[in-house]
């Protein structure tokens, strides 16, 4: 299994592209988790594109997350007929139909639904793909937004979440290695600021952290020096090194 960033930027990154990750469990298939607004633009920057894509997993519903989608359905209903495996908590199922439906419902193959594009896998709490168990519970992001991760063996992905003690004691201490949500910009309250970390880091085993700001570089020291990894874009979190 390979896991790695094709981006681990912010909503707003210039440097780094929006975050989201690739999880590939064999040598011909793979889980895009999220599809941002620069997901294809990040694809394309390693010979990839959104048509190589059979599997999404949506963790909620920010264009940083799910931006790309549009692209993403369109190209694979239009250019090679097919549909994409959707997974995606139940409780989100309406609102992403509805932040992608605009561009996506009337097309020239007439009237369309999120079912046309997709094959759409609802999960409670989480599901299985390519043999691999996937948990997904959710984390604290925006008051009154959803929002959910995705832990498998031994990795967690929390997505975007603020600091929650309880969150880190009972769920990431299930897991080896959690890639976490950080900010280094204190005004950012719907993100983990990165003292929190700091401060907790004994909660973690192997902790790393994405989606972060442009200015990551003078930070960078201050992490590693804490054994907090920093992950890097196109580059392994497992199968191969994401540390530095």
């Amino acid at each position: 299994m390979r896991v790695f960033p094709i981006g681990v930027g912010t909503a707003f990154a210039r440097r780094f592209f929006n975050t989201n990750l690739i999880v590939e469990f064999d040598d011909s298939d793979f889980l895009l988790v999220d599809c941002g607004t620069t997901a294809s633009r990040s694809l394309d920057t390693i010979g990839m594109s959104v048509l190589d894509v059979n599997n999404l997993f949506v963790s909620h519903l920010h264009a940083d997350h799910i931006g790309g989608i549009e692209e993403l359905a369109l190209k694979a209903k239009l250019v090679r007929d097919a549909k994409v495996a959707l997974y995606v908590q139940e409780q989100l199922v309406d609102g992403l139909w509805g932040s992608i439906r605009g561009g996506t419902e009337y097309t020239e193959l007439g009237r369309m639904r999120l079912d046309d594009y997709f094959d759409v896998h609802t999960y409670r709490d989480g599901f299985t793909l390519g043999g691999i168990q996937f948990s997904s519970q959710p984390t604290r992001h925006v008051d009154g937004m959803l929002s959910f991760d995705l832990g498998f063996e031994n990795l967690l992905l929390t997505s975007d979440t603020i600091f929650w003690q309880e969150y880190a004691v009972h769920r990431a201490k299930e897991f080896q290695i959690v890639v976490h949500d950080c900010s280094f910009n204190n005004a950012q309250r719907v993100h983990t600021y990165y003292q929190d970390l700091l401060a907790h880091r004994d909660l973690f085993n192997e902790l790393y952290v994405i989606h972060y700001e442009d200015h990551i570089d003078r930070h960078r020291p201050t992490m590693l020096s804490a054994q907090i990894g920093v992950c890097r874009q196109y580059t392994d979190i497992v199968g191969g090194h994401s540390k530095g």
